[in-house]
C-alpha cells in the first residue's frame, strides 16, 4: 500500500519547489546547492507532511559507491528506496567522501522532484502567478458570518468526510475546497480559519489511519 506516502509526497511539493544554489564549484565556476542546504530546505515540510528520509552508503564497486535512499511514512510504514551508483574520483577516503555527499544531494533532490534555484524568491514569484483570481471580490468575515457561509461549508466538508479514508482523498477534498474559495470570493480571515479547519480533520484521519493499520497487523 502506498496511497498515503504518495498523498504525502503530493503536499510536499506543493511546500517546496527547489533548493536555492548557495555554493560555488572554484572549478567549474558554476553554483550548485549543497547538501546542507537540500537537507535544511526540506526538513521542517517533510515534518510537516509526516515523512522522513534515510540514507545509507553501501559497496564501493568497479571505483562507484552505492548510496541507498528511503522516503518513508512512519504513520503507516509506507516506503520508497532506490540506490544511486556514484563513480569515484579517487580510491581514498576523500574520494568516498565527496562521491558519497554528491550522491546523497543529488538522490534526495531526484527522490523528491526538486531542482536547484538561483534563489528563494523563485517559489513565492511562481506561487503569485500561477494563483488565480478570484470570481469575486473578497466579502467580509461579517458578511459572510450573516450569510450562514461558515456554517455550511464546516457541514459540507463534514459530510465529504465520510468517504474520505486515504490522504490521498482528502487532498482531493482540499483542493475542491481551495477551487469554490477562488468562485465564492472567501477572505483570508475565512481562509486561515478553513485551513486551521483542515488541520485538525487531518490529525483525526492520521488517527484513524493508524489505528486501522494496527488492528490489521494484529489480525
Amino acid at each position: 500500500m502506498t496511497d498515503n506516502i504518495y498523498a504525502a509526497l503530493f503536499k510536499f511539493q506543493g511546500l517546496v519547489r527547489g533548493v536555492k544554489r548557495d555554493s560555488k564549484n572554484p572549478h567549474f565556476k558554476n553554483n550548485y546547492a549543497s547538501l546542507e542546504a537540500v537537507t535544511d530546505t526540506i526538513r521542517p515540510h517533510m515534518q510537516e507532511c509526516g515523512l522522513m528520509w534515510l540514507q545509507s552508503p553501501g559497496k564501493i564497486i568497479d571505483g562507484s559507491i552505492e548510496v541507498k535512499t528511503t522516503i518513508a511514512y512512519p504513520a503507516t510504514k509506507e516506503t520508497i528506496e532506490f540506490t544511486m551508483e556514484m563513480p569515484m574520483a579517487k580510491r581514498d577516503p576523500q574520494g568516498a567522501g565527496s562521491a558519497l555527499t554528491y550522491a546523497m544531494r543529488y538522490s534526495l533532490m531526484a527522490a523528491l522532484g526538486l531542482p536547484p534555484t538561483d534563489d528563494d524568491a523563485e517559489t513565492a514569484i511562481d506561487r503569485e502567478h500561477s494563483r488565480p483570481e478570484p470570481e469575486q471580490p473578497p466579502k467580509s468575515s461579517a458578511q459572510l458570518k450573516r450569510d450562514g457561509e461558515w456554517e455550511r461549508v464546516t457541514k459540507s466538508i463534514a459530510q465529504d468526510m465520510i468517504d474520505v479514508h486515504t490522504f490521498a482523498a482528502f487532498e482531493t477534498l482540499k483542493a475542491s475546497y481551495r477551487v469554490e474559495a477562488q468562485k465564492n470570493g472567501w477572505n483570508r480571515t475565512f481562509l486561515e480559519q478553513l485551513a486551521d479547519h483542515f488541520a485538525g480533520l487531518e490529525d483525526r484521519l492520521a488517527r484513524e489511519i493508524e489505528k486501522d493499520n494496527l488492528l490489521l497487523a494484529g489480525q
